[in-house]
């Protein structure tokens, strides 16, 4: 019964709430909208910005991939001059019969048809 007399007697106490009116701070509002259109300014440069790196970075992966292609061309020519030395070796300095030449030319006209088709492969 204690609790019921104090509840009651809290809640006819209990001060009445009052709403304030919404107040408007009209330079505020001027320089937040002044500072969100310098923001999308610098939002279209940032994205300038990164457009033009995209570009540089296409730029360098395409000529990364040509030097590539160039090395990969430069290995494959450099190794088909060493086997012509070979070749040349084996021929002058030993005595080969007729069907170890021909086994030899047919060899090399393989690596050679090869070789030209992996630069071929190293262009594209």
């Amino acid at each position: 019964m204690k609790k019921l007399l104090l509840s009651m007697l809290v809640l006819m106490t209990a001060a009445t709430a009052s709403a304030q009116w919404a107040v408007a701070d009209a330079p505020n509002l001027a320089q937040n909208v002044k500072n969100f259109s310098e923001l999308q300014k610098q939002v279209g440069y940032l994205k300038e910005q990164k457009d033009r790196l995209d570009e540089t970075l296409d730029m360098m992966r395409k000529v990364n991939s040509v030097i590539s292609s160039c090395e990969t061309a430069k290995s494959i020519i450099e190794r088909q001059g060493r086997l012509s030395e070979k070749c040349i070796d084996l021929v002058t300095n030993k005595k080969l019969g007729t069907s170890t030449l021909q086994t030899l030319t047919s060899s090399l006209d393989l690596v050679m048809l090869n070789n030209t088709r992996l630069i071929s492969l190293s262009r594209t």
